[in-house]
């Protein structure tokens, strides 16, 4: 036998240190791994939780997969109660809900609402009967094995009063039976109604 030792036991002990450290890098990347999705994961959730907007995923039969915590206050359903149920049928009004058939469809032909996130706005209806405006957006995401929408609607019922009020009080000079004059800083008329 060689002083160094025997070569064929040497490279078997090499060979099983090297199996070894592969395999501890190898552990060690998926927990790496695992801890990114688990953090990805919380902060889907935390975004989701956070949220002023309703967001509703659904799949490409408008099946919905989610239902945020905002879509849940909204619309009073609870998230098991609104999962596997049709979005069309159970949040749009009915007058809306061919044109929600059509933008699905759209998106499914891979067609672009005329821009990445076009804002349309439409009628939604919650649990109890309450028709109200909102604003509907639809983002496409393609996950490994098929297509998903995900839906995000805001509530717009009050910023369409607000901009009824804002139209009537623009239309009060005009319409008002009293002189209404507006005079620029140099004392020049700019306005003088009927």
């Amino acid at each position: 036998i060689d002083q160094r030792g025997n070569q064929l036991l040497i490279l078997e002990d090499w060979i099983r240190d090297f199996v070894r450290l592969v395999m501890r890098a190898r552990e060690e990347m998926r927990r790496k791994h695992e801890t990114e999705l688990q953090e990805t994961e919380k902060l889907r959730v935390a975004v989701m939780e956070a949220s002023l907007d309703s967001i509703v995923t659904v799949d490409e039969r408008g099946a919905i997969i989610d239902f945020n915590p905002t879509a849940q206050e909204i619309f009073d359903y609870r998230h098991e109660e609104a999962v596997g149920r049709s979005f069309n049928e159970l949040v749009l009004a009915p007058k809306w809900r061919k044109t929600f058939e059509r933008l699905l469809h759209l998106c499914l032909a891979g067609g672009e609402l005329r821009g990445p996130l076009q804002r349309i706005e439409m009628q939604a209806v919650a649990r109890e009967g309450r028709i109200f405006p909102v604003e509907l957006s639809i983002k496409p995401v393609s996950l490994e094995d098929r297509l998903v929408f995900t839906l995000y609607l805001r509530d717009i019922a009050e910023r369409k009063v607000r901009e009824a009020e804002i139209r009537s009080l623009a239309a009060f000079p005009s319409e008002s039976p009293i002189p209404v004059l507006r005079i620029n800083g140099r004392g020049v008329i700019t306005y003088a109604n009927q």
